[in-house]
């Protein structure tokens, strides 16, 4: 009976042992410099349900890391498939402007608020009046919506301009 004992109490170890080595895993790739070309890159990952859990309650943790949230949102939107390049996969890295522009202003209200409701979609769009490229991303579907648009300068390879709509206005 006692070895039945110490052995469920060795596979309870090895199991929280796997679990918190998940997380940090997790957290790790969250804080790599190169995020957003490598694991936070839409399909640069396969995430696991444990990971997609940790990821979840990291987006919602206000006493988080800003930076660690918007990622941890980031990859929950990829994942939830509401992410969409509407130009084409080649502007891909008007995505990673964009996400590294919001890292850089993390200070500034409209990106907090943001951060702290969460959002649920991303995409690039080309506006039809005047063919700019704008990187929105937004709340929708929740009360209250907002959103952030950031316009890409083509020449400069830069987001130039951020604009906030409803809640965030």
């Amino acid at each position: 009976m006692r070895s039945i004992f110490l052995t469920l109490g060795l596979i309870t170890l090895v199991a929280n042992l796997a679990w918190s080595t998940e997380g940090d895993d997790v957290l790790a790739v969250l804080k790599s410099k190169d995020f957003y070309e490598a694991a936070g890159k839409q399909g640069g990952r396969v995430w696991s349900e444990e990971d997609l859990k940790q990821l979840a309650a990291l987006k919602s943790a206000i006493d988080a890391e800003p930076m660690l949230r918007l990622r941890a949102n980031k990859v929950l939107v990829d994942v939830a498939a509401k992410a969409r390049l509407n130009t084409g996969p080649a502007d891909e890295h008007i995505v990673v402007a964009g996400f590294r522009h919001l890292e850089t202003n993390l200070k500034q209200a409209k990106v907090k608020e943001l951060l702290d409701g969460g959002f649920t979609h991303y995409h690039i769009s080309r506006r039809d009046d005047d063919g700019r490229l704008l990187f929105l991303i937004e709340r929708v579907g929740k009360t209250p919506s907002g959103g952030l648009n950031l316009e890409w300068d083509p020449v400069k390879k830069e987001i130039i301009k951020m604009t906030g709509w409803g809640i965030l206005k």
